[in-house]
């Protein structure tokens, strides 16, 4: 029979098959520095006599001659600082756990800084520079455990082109009653793929932290770095105090802090607090990178600066966001160095950093969604193209007003899409558009909430520089700022917005202009073209100010309209100096404490104002030189904003078969307007309440009278008419004149609305 079993076991090894081979635990329970006395013997023992005693060199060296294939461990029966002196410790080159949980005086608590190791390797005796704590190299799988590494010239643990290494519950920087960093890293992992640092976590049964997180603190250099490999989880650290970053990563696939499911669907957090360390708290350029659930504070530089490709920073579960506060420099920065792409930015909170809280430099397509940042510079500032910044609390925490020392979202780039954010209490504009084509701003609330209660920002809501082209600004609740929208470029629509007022038309207004306009070729309203028209209201200056050319104004409301008023407090538009060719058309001007449309004396000429409905403003519908009703002159010879074109005259008013029957005239020559003039006609009602246009008849001969005869809606009202010339030069409105017309014989009430 035994025979027959040799015959088995030779007959498998030359078909290449090998028994399975038996892990090595050795036991050390000497805290001194010697070798061991016959590596590759299985005995850990150093060569001096007496019993036999196993030190932490020893046993390394008897792991790394043991049989392959197998983990072998490195457990302890002693406590105490070890101290390496003469050379480093050997490079572990085998599967090697080293696990000082089994000390006999150590005891885990509830979280790392509960949780000191009772074994210490202390280096501060080496004078290599290159002189690391523990090493491991081309190693497939190991650990180190609880062990507190101190005082070594170069790193504290350093992992090479090594895979599935997990170091948790280390203090590396610190031992129990001593602080004393290492020269290097903390950890400084080179090639590691699936290694992980920090928690590990049980999800068989209730949440047991089986490896706690590490200290990693006082490094000269990084508390954590980490290049090339992948797949990588860093979880449970604190890592704080180190000289320069808190943690470098440029290992692809990987996760900094995390959340992982339990069972019976409880989850359990392991996000690292980096503090307090003199660069970055971190620092990464990888793809794929998930940086989750983590407290990033205090440090000297940014909390986080990102490069690469479909990061994520933070994610959909409001739980695995990062608290990221108090840095020096901004709180996260994309594409520091080589760029950004396709990075989520999700449900972080960012307060109080030095700069920017997130700065977007280089790259592009990212999302920027529903984060918290408050209390720093910029909230946002965006360098790049094709980014969505999206459902964020800007200037705000938890609904309080922190409010920021800039802007909310400031844009240099294209094709940015700003939608759906809640922007206020920032010492600057709400949304600084400097450059690019073809933003948009989109359904934002920006100084006010729905109902219009204060959120103000100390400047402008949206600002638009001159030097950006193509910006939609749609859909917005702008107020209590101090202009609500402020244009200095061109080709920029403002489309359906509500500037000034609440939902329900409560008073949120801005205390300049509503909207404010010194660039050109821009819409403000445009309903015929899919450019809703705006409300703008309780502005305490001008509902609209225009200083520039040929710009569109269509469809809007401005002051309120006929019973309702949010009324501006001076005119509901105003044209500035040297402003030319600009197009008025079908507004409602009502309830402005000044005049409705007031064009200032300094304004040009070919100003179109054409078909706006007017009533209960302060003074007169349309001022031509900001001086009240002008007096027409002969021929009309004078200049001024829009040639100070003269108005019509009224020869006669009269019924004709219940129409009206007026005769005009416009004084005006061939070199003052150029023929034919339109004139329209508006009706007055209510005592001046309502003054809306009824018709519209073509002047061709100077200084000739026509008739004309035309229905109205009221048989007993006002009339005044306007003069609009081929140029667009348009005319105050004249004094109007009050009418009855005999109601035809069929018809008994003045109003018309006699039941058939």
């Amino acid at each position: 029979m035994m025979l027959f079993r040799a015959c088995i076991v030779v007959s498998l090894i030359a078909v290449g098959f090998s028994l399975p081979l038996q892990a090595a635990t050795f036991t050390v329970d000497s805290l001194l520095n010697d070798p061991d006395s016959n590596p590759g013997d299985g005995i850990c023992d150093i060569p001096a006599g007496g019993p036999t005693r196993c030190t932490l060199r020893a046993a390394i060296m008897e792991a790394n001659a043991a049989s392959p294939g197998s983990v072998h461990r490195i457990e302890f029966d002693t406590t105490g600082v070890i101290a390496v002196f003469g050379t480093p410790l050997p490079t572990i080159s085998n599967r090697v756990e080293i696990d000082g949980r089994t000390a006999p005086t150590y005891s885990e608590g509830d979280n790392i800084l509960d949780s000191p190791p009772a074994v210490s390797i202390l280096g501060s005796s080496l004078t290599g520079s290159n002189d690391d704590g523990l090493r491991f190299e081309d190693v497939d799988f190991g650990g180190v455990f609880a062990i507190s590494i101190t005082g070594f010239p170069d790193n504290g643990i350093e992992l090479i082109d090594s895979t599935l290494i997990d170091i948790s519950g280390n203090w590396i920087g610190r031992r129990d009653g001593a602080d004393l960093g290492n020269d290097g890293s903390g950890v400084l992992a080179l090639g590691c793929d699936r290694c992980t640092i920090g928690s590990t976590i049980s999800t068989g049964g209730p949440a047991i932290i089986e490896n706690l997180g590490n200290i990693l603190t006082l490094s000269g250099e990084d508390g954590l770095f980490m290049q090339f490999g992948g797949e990588n989880v860093i979880g449970g650290n604190e890592v704080f105090g180190n000289g320069r970053h808190g943690m470098q990563i440029f290992s692809n696939d990987s996760k900094i802090g995390e959340i992982r499911g339990l069972a019976g669907g409880e989850s359990l957090t392991t996000g690292n607090v980096i503090i307090e360390n003199a660069a970055n708290g971190i620092l990464a350029g990888a793809n794929n990178l998930e940086i989750y659930a983590n407290t990033i504070g205090l440090n000297g530089d940014d909390g986080i600066g990102l490069d690469g490709s479909n990061g994520r920073i933070g994610f959909t579960n409001p739980a695995m966001r990062n608290v990221i506060a108090s840095n020096s420099g901004f709180g996260i920065r994309l594409g520091p160095s080589l760029g950004a792409q396709n990075t989520v930015i999700q449900n972080q909170l960012i307060a109080n950093n030095g700069s920017n809280g997130i700065d977007v430099v280089a790259g592009g397509s990212n999302e920027i969604v529903s984060n918290e940042i408050a209390g720093n510079a910029d909230g946002i500032r965006v360098f790049t193209d094709d980014n969505e910044i999206a459902v964020n609390d800007i200037g705000l925490i938890d609904g309080t007003v922190v409010g920021g020392r800039f802007n909310g979202i400031s844009v240099v780039g294209s094709s940015n899409i700003i939608r759906g954010n809640t922007i206020g209490g920032m010492d600057d504009d709400g949304i600084d558009v400097n450059s690019g084509d073809d933003n948009e701003i989109l359904n934002n609330s920006i100084g006010t909430r729905s109902d219009g209660s204060d959120i103000g920002n100390g400047n402008v809501g949206v600002r638009v520089r001159s030097a950006a082209n193509g910006t939609l600004v749609e859909g917005n609740r702008i107020g209590n700022n101090f202009d609500g929208v402020a244009i200095g470029g061109g080709g920029t629509r403002i489309c359906g917005n509500a500037v000034g007022i609440g939902a329900s038309n409560q008073n949120a207004g801005n205390a300049d202009a509503g909207i404010w306009v010194i660039g050109g070729g821009n819409v403000i309203g445009d309903p015929a073209n899919g450019c809703l028209g705006n409300a703008v209201g309780f502005s305490g200056s001008d509902g609209i100010q225009i200083t520039g050319d040929a710009n569109i104004v269509r469809g809007n409301t401005s002051g309120g309209q006929f019973g309702i008023d949010i009324g501006n407090g001076n005119s509901g538009i105003l044209f500035g100096e040297d402003s030319d060719l600009n197009d008025v058309s079908d507004n409602t001007l009502h309830h402005n404490g000044n005049d409705g449309i007031r064009v200032a004396a300094n304004a040009g000429t070919r100003n179109r104002f054409d078909n706006n409905r007017f009533g209960d403003n302060g003074d007169i519908s349309i001022d031509l030189g900001d001086d009240g009703k002008d007096n027409d002159d002969p021929q009309d010879p004078d200049a001024g904003p829009n040639n100070l074109q003269n108005s019509p005259q009224f020869k006669q008013i009269s019924g004709n078969n219940g129409r009206l029957q007026v005769t005009y005239g416009v004084d005006s020559n061939l070199s003052s307007s150029n023929y034919p003039l339109t004139v329209d006609f508006y009706i007055s009602e209510s005592g001046g309440r309502e003054i809306y246009r009824v018709f519209r008849d073509t002047y061709i001969d100077p200084d000739e009278f026509q008739t004309v005869i035309f229905d109205v809606p009221l048989l007993a009202a006002s009339i005044s008419a306007m003069v609009i010339d081929v140029d667009g030069n348009s005319s105050e409105l004249n004094i109007a004149q009050s009418y009855k017309i005999p109601p035809p014989p069929d018809e008994i009430f003045s109003d018309r609305f006699e039941v058939p």
